[in-house]
């Protein structure tokens, strides 16, 4: 196979990407159209060095949409060929990058039951899609989902006036309807799923048939995204600062993971610019009534009397209440770029995150199976993102390299300059020997690779000798950093779970009793033996309240309910890889929790069962261990969603937000620490779109991931708790 060789230089605010070292070809649209069964297309001819990307990007069409009606685009573009690109239809102009996202079709689907899914109207379905069918479709057949649907409806109409009534101050009531999600309803009003939280502070715990929500009117503009950073002053208050800056409580506390309401002077609280503009939400706890909710939020009852008239003096638990706020602004300092956290030790007066190597010009490899030419017989290989049926093997990492470009463009805009070299590499091993005898490739001061196994094997081995670190971007195996200090694995192992259990546990307040339970006590040895350690350490070292307790139960479920101690946070860590016993257990302890209140932490991978009820696992509080999750409530998920999207016409998949994620953590790292970085990765913290990194050597092998996720369900919402 040809080897296809990308140059992408970043400097001085532009991007310059080439072909071969030459300048890009530009790509013009045609003039020139045809309508074939109901459907408008441009004529391309392809011109000498243009290439899919380009032209997909001049038309703003997906690469897969122009396959889709030039098959023949999937093995070579050959100079005078002619691509036939679909038109947009006339409803959509002008052109919006931004009006939907794509989905491919099982078996069976039909367009209504797509409709259902995202909870859109058909007739926007069908006016994206022109000529497609009513009837069931056949599979892995593009469909375009309109995000904003108003559009593209003859008449412009709102939700239907049945669903909702008008209110004063800018907000609507809306009733949900069957099947709606916040999505959808986000979609409909076309706000954020994070403003209907922030109005709405119950749909945390799941959305109810006929449940009234308030929205704000169409046409109000959204607020500039961002947050401030809201430093406490002397005796204030969590519940003042709350109505000061117009955000609800619960909103804080999930802009601020750990946030209390035993807040210091000088504490910083992160908080969005986008709030709410008249009142905020406060849910009453238990035995709460006016005078006390009044106190906490430095209000005067009879305002809250007069933004509640229907409330009486004794308040229901859970009752929503309106806080009436003042309209003060905090005094702000704009948070750019996240910051790095740094441990204190002796080694982090050299690893303190300057920024020093900004404007220091790096040569980066990307090294990735883009499969141009790939048959669709390649070889498998065992990473954490699985190649999906009926996925194009040509294509699947391309979301990875999207990504990249997304985090790369921001971390230009912060001083990184970088040249990236990138080559496209399949499973032929002469073809890597090949490629690692190109000069260019020792002068690099990092190698990102998603090379198969066999391949990254001649890979490492050249990293090692040449003493260039190297990322495996996909792999899960343990042994790729074996016996070489150059390899560096960002999914995590599994042998640090105890220790991100421990770092959880810890960190909460209180007396807990913990609890070890496994279902067979010939497994799971190591863990188990290493989690008692760490937990007994923790213990005499006092990061645990005075009382806490240890217990260790083998395969004994009778005796969990006389270990669970009313009046302490109970834990109950189980280590199972039996579904059927892990389904047993929660039906057990379902009877408990009536009576008894505990969390469940489910080890080593819960998350991974097919077989437990949604409500059983709610009821249980159980905690699963992930390496990755992504957060769509978060501002920062949530921007590059958009950027994404308005970029390449496509949403990110697991794989993109691997390539931001990476691409991201390795920019701060050489514009902190230069090319001899890898000392420091152990004390550079950053947060990523689906995962923080958290390396730590395991010399005389490699650097490997040590953070693992730990989320519970809210409602029907995962919500992660160690991030």
């Amino acid at each position: 196979m040809k080897l296809r060789f990308f140059i992408i230089t970043f400097v001085l605010g532009f991007i310059f990407i080439t072909l071969k070292a030459q300048e890009p070809v530009e790509v013009v649209v045609s003039q020139q159209k045809i309508t074939e069964n109901g459907m408008t297309f441009w004529v391309h001819t392809v011109e000498p060095g243009q290439t899919l990307y380009r032209i997909s990007f001049a038309y703003k069409v997906s690469i897969n949409e122009i396959i889709k009606y030039n098959p023949e685009a999937t093995e070579v573009l050959k100079v005078g060929q002619q691509l036939k690109i679909p038109s947009k239809p006339s409803e959509l102009s002008p052109y919006n990058p931004n009006n939907f996202i794509y989905h491919i079709t099982k078996a069976g689907e039909s367009l209504q039951s797509i409709a259902n899914i995202y909870g859109v109207p058909i007739e926007g379905i069908e006016t994206l899609n022109p000529g497609v069918g009513t009837q069931p479709l056949p599979a892995d057949q593009v469909i375009k989902i309109p995000l904003d649907y108003s559009a593209l409806l003859k008449t412009q109409q709102l939700p239907d006036t049945n669903h909702y009534a008008s209110t004063k101050e800018g907000f609507i009531t809306y009733k949900v309807s069957e099947k709606e999600t916040l999505y959808s309803i986000s979609r409909k009003f076309g706000v954020t799923i994070a403003d209907i939280i922030e109005w709405n502070p119950q749909v945390k715990e799941g959305l109810k048939i006929g449940q009234e929500l308030q929205i704000g009117k169409p046409g109000i503009k959204p607020q500039e995204r961002g947050f401030i950073e809201y430093k406490v002053q002397k005796q204030e208050s969590l519940y003042g600062i709350a109505r000061k800056n117009r955000i609800s409580i619960d909103s804080l506390k999930m802009f601020n993971q750990g946030l209390t309401e035993n807040i210091k002077e000088g504490q910083i609280i992160l908080i969005p610019k986008r709030r709410a503009t008249s009142y905020i939400t406060h849910i009453a706890e238990p035995k709460e009534n006016l005078q006390k909710i009044a106190n906490k939020y430095e209000v005067g009852e009879e305002d809250l009397k007069k933004a509640n008239p229907n409330i009486d003096k004794k308040i229901a638990e859970s009752t929503p209440i309106k806080i009436p706020i003042q309209a003060i602004e905090p005094q702000e300092t704009e948070v750019v770029q996240p910051a790095a956290e740094i441990e204190t030790t002796p080694f982090t007066a050299v690893c303190t995150p300057t920024y020093r190597f900004k404007n220091v010009e790096f040569k980066v490899a990307v090294i990735m199976p883009f499969m141009l030419k790939a048959s669709s017989n390649f070889p498998s290989q065992h990473t954490a993102y699985s190649k999906k049926s009926g996925e194009l093997a040509a294509f699947k990492y391309l979301p990875f390299y999207e990504g990249m470009l997304v985090a790369l463009d921001s971390l230009q805009k912060i001083g990184l300059r970088a040249k990236i070299f990138v080559y496209d590499l399949g499973s032929d091993l002469e073809e890597t020997q090949r490629l690692l005898q190109k000069p260019e490739l020792k002068s690099m001061d990092l190698i990102i690779s998603l090379a198969f196994s066999k391949n990254f094997d001649l890979i490492a081995d050249f990293a090692k000798r040449n003493k260039i670190p190297t990322v495996n971007a996909v792999s899960k195996r343990d042994e790729i950093i074996s016996n070489n200090e150059y390899i560096i694995k960002p999914y995590p192992s599994e042998d640090f779970q105890p220790e991100a259990v421990v770092q959880f546990l810890s960190s909460k307040s209180g007396k807990q009793n913990i609890i070890i339970l496994r279902n067979n006590k010939n497994l799971f040895k190591n863990y188990t033996d290493k989690l008692l350690t760490l937990l007994q350490r923790h213990l005499e070292e006092g990061h645990f309240a005075e009382g806490t307790t240890i217990r260790f139960l083998d395969d004994s479920l009778s005796r969990v309910k006389s270990a669970i101690i009313p009046g302490y946070s109970n834990y109950l860590i189980v280590f199972s890889e039996n579904e059927a016993f892990n389904i047993n257990l929660l039906r057990n302890l379902s009877t408990l929790n009536d009576t008894l209140r505990f969390s469940l932490i489910g080890l080593p991978l819960w998350a991974d069962m097919k077989n437990a009820e949604i409500s059983a696992l709610i009821e249980n509080d159980v905690h699963f261990l992930t390496p990755y999750i992504v957060d769509y409530y978060d501002e920062n998920v949530q921007n590059f969603l958009y950027r994404y999207s308005e970029r390449f016409m496509a949403e990110p998949d697991e794989l993109a937000f691997a390539g931001f994620d990476i691409t991201w953590y390795f920019g701060h790292a050489l514009m902190n620490y230069g090319k001899d970085f890898r000392d420091c990765l152990p004390f550079l913290h950053l947060s990523g779109i689906q995962s923080n990194y958290s390396f730590k050597w395991l010399k005389p092998n490699g650097l490997v991931n040590s953070f693992w996720n730990i989320y519970h369900y809210i409602g029907y919402r995962p919500v992660i708790v160690n991030r």
